[in-house]
């Protein structure tokens, strides 16, 4: 989430309840240092991947780098993502703490009328049920 500033979306609308990211929908890392950052490897035990920043300069010559090939399916690329109809992209210049006027840009760009943000990190729901 930090690097590419992504939260969780779902459309609610179209009934199909498929979940995808959203790339740059809060602040980012990536781009508040596209000028300094072409990328960066995340990992835990057993797992691994290639965050590439999709705003550096160098995006395209990184992505063709043979350090990039390296890590070939372990590759996180929002642009792919954003191509193969598996994430959103929120590219736009408006402030990401008008978190409503993101959303609304989002939701136009791409003709979905019931986007929602589904970040479980940030979200606790309860409900008081009276007694009978």
């Amino acid at each position: 989430m930090t690097l590419f500033g992504s939260v969780n979306m779902i459309d609610i609308g179209d009934g199909s309840n498929i979940m995808k990211p959203c790339y740059y929908f809060v602040n980012s890392s990536f781009y508040r240092y596209k000028d300094r950052i072409d990328g960066a490897v995340i990992s835990s035990l057993n797992k691994y991947a290639l965050c590439i920043n999709n705003y550096s300069p160098n995006y395209n010559s990184f992505k063709r780098s043979s350090f990039c090939e390296a890590f070939k399916d372990g590759v996180i690329d929002p642009i792919e993502r954003e191509k193969k109809d598996s994430a959103y992209i929120a590219d736009t210049e408006i402030d990401r703490r008008n978190k409503g006027e993101v959303l609304k840009y989002v939701q136009e760009k791409y003709k979905k009328s019931k986007l929602i943000d589904l970040n479980f990190t940030g979200y606790s729901a309860s409900v008081l049920v009276p007694a009978k």
